[in-house]
């Protein structure tokens, strides 16, 4: 994985290139232009062979070069104005229009038009005399540099990449791919590779891409017995490059050779029934929009499985909550309680109390994950998110951040935002009140044991200060924060040790640290086996919960991510393209965009669903964008249902008559609620702020403990 490496490239490009722009008007154009937030994603994209459709990558030129070709164009530009200004100012053009009330003076009007027809290509054809020859010109020439800044990026990165890879003899994952791709042509490799195996079994085919189908199929479908197992309707990872068009191939080319597997052995038969009503509800429908693609009824292949009861009563395997529009709010409560409910009534599953691991709640965005995650910790229900979240993208990374900064420079200002969370026993109002003297007093102490002891006791001895354990100890959520800023604390420790890092560079470091990809970074999890399981819908790919809460699912466009900037990929004619110019596309180019995602959305929606065994809850929220509704991809199939089943049930939810029910979940049996571990049995020296970091490591332990007394 590449993240650092890439997120490294763009800061150098950043302080290196475009920082040391002696021309400052270009210094603000390249910096308004360069989307520095998402060049480490464009630079990945072409790393795997997308095509940028904005630029020419192809195109090598010098930067300075191109500047200056630039200003003399404008000159040019400039010069053919002033000559021509009697005639501009008596050019017939709307009155109303931008350009026609700044057209008194020369220098009024230049700067006007280069952005209203140079760059936006209105009124092209009024002021042809001046446009096609000189401000096409400029236009092209003030692109170049752009795009410039671009290709240079991209390029200097790529050869910088090559670099490190062969100091370090290191190679990617996917430059294992293309190494076996391009060995192919030697023949005794594909002799040698095919003797190895008598049969292959190519497991999640749908999931592969084109160059990975191309080694199969050279190396192995001749001599030997090739199995591709897949199933299309599974296929939701688009963003990582995978083909679903090379499995369709694939398909064609077997031929006759093709079996499906039609029995479900992982739900109940009456949730495949269910399944099989709201998908398939009639002939003409296809929930996939894909002509190769279409759900086929399945029938039910696992016995004893039993049944799931509510009051005694069978349970209707699917529900369906109907909320009102854009109502996340009422949605994420809702499930909390409902969950409550379960945990807390008589819901059996055959005969036997539903536990928190029963549920597994699905979410679409992290957004969601952590909004549901809140919402149970409000009734106590211990959760677990298995989304490989980041420490260093925490809520907790950015409060020792500030910390830090309160730490190295004692203010006001910074002490307030490093004990601005109830965790830590301040409010917004109780802030306010603080003395400051006081505080700040505390903070110079800090700073002490920051300088003379390190990162590790100075976070420990603040955390004891401010009592911030006996505070999160007090439900789930403050559980998770202690453990989280256990985690960053070690952390820091050991980057400030290994690397003898002075306090303002640890604390640069943090910044920079969002990227880590090293496992040692993802939160812990200390205990799931009496949590709820919170997971995105890519991670559950191929798991089972007997529950399935379905929270993300009313998905729409993403407009606001189609706007010139952000970047969006596609595929055409069996190739992937991506731009930071949607709205440049052609309208074919943007319909394959749209279309290609919405099948996709259509098959997160079949991968949910099909994850339960026993029961699964779906919220349907309408959506709308700047107040139109919009119809959602979980919609577009529930629109079909005909209410023609007695094992699916409609419930309305609207927000006004939605009723807030308090709760607080206790473990039954006296089972552990989800908490960091244990606090090991360790000697503490009676001293401010110092601690036996070395028991700490060896125990592993979780929580920052708090001075002897």
């Amino acid at each position: 994985d590449h993240a650092l490496i890439l997120s490294d490239l763009v800061h150098t490009y950043s302080r290196e290139v475009v920082n040391t722009i002696e021309d400052y008007e270009w210094f603000k154009k390249i910096n308004s232009y360069l989307k520095f937030d998402k060049m480490a994603d464009i630079l990945k994209k072409c790393l795997e062979g997308k095509t940028f459709l904005d630029i020419d990558i192809n195109q090598v030129q010098i930067i300075n070069e191109t500047i200056q070709q630039s200003i003399e164009a404008y000159r040019i530009l400039n010069e053919q104005v002033e000559l021509n200004f009697n005639i501009i100012k008596t050019t017939k053009i709307n009155g109303n229009t931008t350009l026609a009330k700044n057209r008194k003076t020369h220098d009024q009007f230049l700067p006007v038009f280069i952005q209203e027809c140079c760059f936006s290509k209105k009124y092209t054809t009024e002021f042809a005399f001046l446009y096609d020859t000189y401000g096409k010109n400029y236009a092209d020439a003030y692109q170049n540099v752009e795009h410039c800044y671009y290709t240079t990026f991209i390029n200097s990165s790529k050869a910088t990449i090559h670099r490190i890879k062969k100091e370090k003899a290191t190679v990617s994952f996917d430059d294992l791919i293309k190494m076996i791709h391009r060995s192919l042509d030697s023949s005794s490799f594909k002799e040698k590779l095919a003797k190895k195996y008598e049969a292959v079994f190519i497991d999640e085919f749908q999931d592969t891409d084109k160059t990975q189908y191309e080694i199969f199929s050279d190396v192995f479908t001749l001599n030997s017995i090739v199995f591709y197992i897949g199933d299309p309707k599974q296929s939701i990872y688009g963003w990582r490059s995978t083909d679903l068009d090379t499995y369709k191939g694939a398909k064609l080319c077997v031929g006759e050779s093709v079996f499906s597997m039609n029995k479900n052995y992982r739900s109940t038969k009456k949730m495949i029934d269910a399944l099989n009503v709201l998908l398939n509800p009639d002939a003409g429908f296809n929930m996939f929009m894909d002509d190769e693609i279409s759900y086929v009824n399945v029938g039910h292949g696992a016995a004893g499985l039993g049944e799931m009861k509510d009051q005694g009563n069978e349970v209707k395997p699917i529900t369906i909550w109907k909320l009102d529009e854009n109502d996340s709010e009422t949605n994420y409560r809702a499930i909390a309680q409902e969950i409550y409910r379960l945990l807390t009534d008589d819901v059996k599953i055959n005969d036997r109390k539903i536990t928190p691991k029963d549920i597994g709640i699905l979410v679409r965005s992290k957004k969601e994950g952590e909004d549901i995650n809140e919402a149970l910790a409000g009734l106590n229900i211990p959760s677990v998110k298995r989304d490989e979240a980041k420490v260093f993208n925490s809520n907790e990374s950015e409060l020792i951040k500030y910390l830090l900064k309160a730490v190295i420079s004692p203010n006001r200002g910074d002490i307030n935002r490093a004990l601005h969370s109830s965790y830590f026993g301040f409010t917004t109002e109780t802030l306010k009140t603080i003395d400051d003297e006081k505080h700040i007093e505390i903070f110079i102490g800090l700073r002490k044991i920051l300088t003379e002891e390190g990162v590790y006791y100075m976070i420990s001895s603040f955390l004891n200060t401010y009592g911030v354990r006996a505070h999160c100890m007090k439900d789930v959520l403050g559980q998770r924060i202690l453990t989280n800023i256990s985690q960053i604390a070690e952390i820091l420790h050991k980057i400030e040790k290994k690397s003898k890092y002075t306090p303002n560079e640890l604390l640069l470091w943090m910044e920079r640290s969002s990227d880590e990809v090293d496992e040692e970074y993802e939160q812990r999890v200390e205990s799931d086996d009496e949590a709820v399981q919170i997971s995105t819908i890519h991670k559950a790919k191929g798991l089972e919960y007997n529950i399935v809460f379905a929270l993300g699912l009313s998905m729409i466009p993403k407009l606001k991510f189609q706007e010139k900037g952000n970047v969006n990929d596609f595929k055409k004619q069996g190739k992937y393209y991506f731009t930071c110019n949607f709205p440049g596309l052609c309208e074919e180019d943007k319909k394959n965009f749209n279309c290609q995602n919405e099948q996709e959305n259509r098959r997160l929606v079949y991968v949910t669903l099909t994850r339960a065994v026993y029961k699964c809850y779906i919220s349907l929220i309408p959506k709308t964008y700047y107040n139109v509704p919009k119809p959602s991809s979980l919609s577009a199939i529930t629109d079909h249902y005909m209410n023609n089943s007695e094992m699916i049930e409609i419930k309305d939810l609207p927000k006004d008559d939605f009723e807030i029910i308090p709760g607080h979940y206790e473990p039954q049996n006296g089972a552990t609620v989800f908490s960091a571990k244990a606090m090991p049995e360790i000697e503490i020296i009676n001293t401010f702020g110092i601690h036996s970091f070395s028991a700490l490591s060896k125990a592993h332990h979780s929580f920052i403990f708090e001075k002897a007394i």
